[in-house]
């Protein structure tokens, strides 16, 4: 147990972040304190801290690039489940099961190959709902047809059409 320095509560160490200059290893300050005065000092920096990270990125800006390629590479999985998490409100365990469910195949093709990119959660634009998982090229191709069934039919009423000729 250890007490806060800003808030004063007596909290587990495990709510400290780590810091080797401090006798028992652990920041003087709790990780909810620290993330409240953080927040607030980027508020009222923003601008600085903006213009400051613009500068240093303008020095060398193929640094970054390169930072971020790495990054992405590293972190692609975290990544994908943030922003899986964020946008359709799934738990990478919910969007595993649903995936599952679909014998780990695109719920239109039934290709196990995800196409030029990741595997795509499909949705409904209104509501944000999700449908399934998709390869790259049925995803893209409902976007196309802007998830129009009366259009969708007529494009397979088309295809079938032509190979009668």
């Amino acid at each position: 147990m250890k007490r806060c320095a800003r808030c004063k509560i007596e909290q587990d160490i495990s709510q400290f972040n780590k810091n080797g200059q401090q006798k028992d290893g652990r920041h003087v300050y709790c990780k909810s304190c620290v993330k409240k005065y953080s927040s607030r000092f980027y508020q009222d920096n923003r601008d600085t801290i903006i213009k400051r990270e613009q500068s240093r990125r303008a020095q060398d800006p193929q640094k970054f690039k390169d930072y971020n390629k790495r990054y992405r590479v590293e972190y692609a999985e975290e990544l994908r489940d943030k922003r899986i998490s964020k946008m359709y409100g799934l738990s990478l365990e919910e969007w595993s099961k649903l995936f599952e469910r679909q014998h780990y195949r695109c719920a239109i093709c039934q290709t196990d190959k995800s196409g030029k990119k990741n595997w795509s959660t499909d949705h409904d634009h209104r509501t944000k709902k999700v449908r399934g998982i998709l390869c790259s090229n049925c995803n893209n191709g409902l976007g196309r047809f802007k998830d129009n069934v009366e259009s969708l039919l007529n494009a397979a009423k088309y295809l079938k059409d032509a190979e009668e000729l």
